[in-house]
């Protein structure tokens, strides 16, 4: 059963690309997408399919910027600041860029990191260099798979990503059916194929267009 958590293609484009239309390789196929997706998840080290985030927590950056850990923004469903949440476009704002790249920023002030005292008239929150910000938010794209699984909002998993985990299952698919599993080579002639390292300089470069700028 594909995972719709991470999953960055689906069956039947699979089996379309491989030119396969028997349901005979169904489970193995599917069981490749996930690895696969896995796989390039990993290397992104984010969770690029669209989820909902409850609770997550995060501590102040004494600047006006606040990165949330996944983007692309969707939607915040609320922000809390030491237990009092803040209102849009008063307490905080978010750019279309800022959408993009999963920033948040706090109008008026900073996202407070630590307490500073100036004498004892200074009012300052309890605790406050252990300042808990809590984030409500929707984020990632929408994939091929969850459209199937009936989501609502179009997809828009870029198509170069798609691409990257079908040649990843076409190529464990291939190396399956030609035998030789658990090899780390296979020599046809002059043509040599490395299973162990198939990412190749323009998946690599793929990759790195995707890959989690920061933290």
């Amino acid at each position: 059963m594909i995972n719709a958590k991470i999953a960055l293609t689906i069956l039947a484009t699979v089996k379309d690309e491989l030119n396969i239309s028997v349901s005979d390789f169904d489970n193995r196929l599917e069981r490749y997408i996930n690895q696969a997706s896995q796989h390039i998840l990993n290397l992104l080290d984010r969770q690029i399919v669209k989820t909902i985030y409850e609770n997550d927590l995060y501590s102040g950056t004494d600047t006006e910027s606040l990165m949330l850990r996944e983007y692309p923004i969707r939607s915040i469903e609320k922000i809390e600041v030491n237990e009092t949440e803040l209102v849009i476009d008063e307490g905080y704002k978010i750019t279309l860029e800022g959408k993009r790249n999963g920033s948040l920023y706090r109008i008026g002030m900073n996202w407070i990191k630590a307490n500073r005292t100036f004498g004892l008239l200074t009012s300052t929150f309890e605790n406050a260099s252990n300042l808990t910000i809590k984030v409500d938010y929707i984020a990632g794209y929408v994939t091929p798979q969850q459209v199937l699984d009936g989501e609502t909002e179009t997809r828009d998993l870029p198509e170069d990503l798609e691409a990257l985990a079908i040649e990843l299952v076409a190529i464990k698919f291939n190396k399956q059916c030609l035998g030789m599993q658990g090899q780390e080579n296979y020599s046809a002639g002059k043509r040599k194929i490395t299973w162990g390292k198939v990412i190749n300089e323009d998946w690599q470069n793929i990759i790195n267009i995707h890959k989690r700028k920061w933290m």
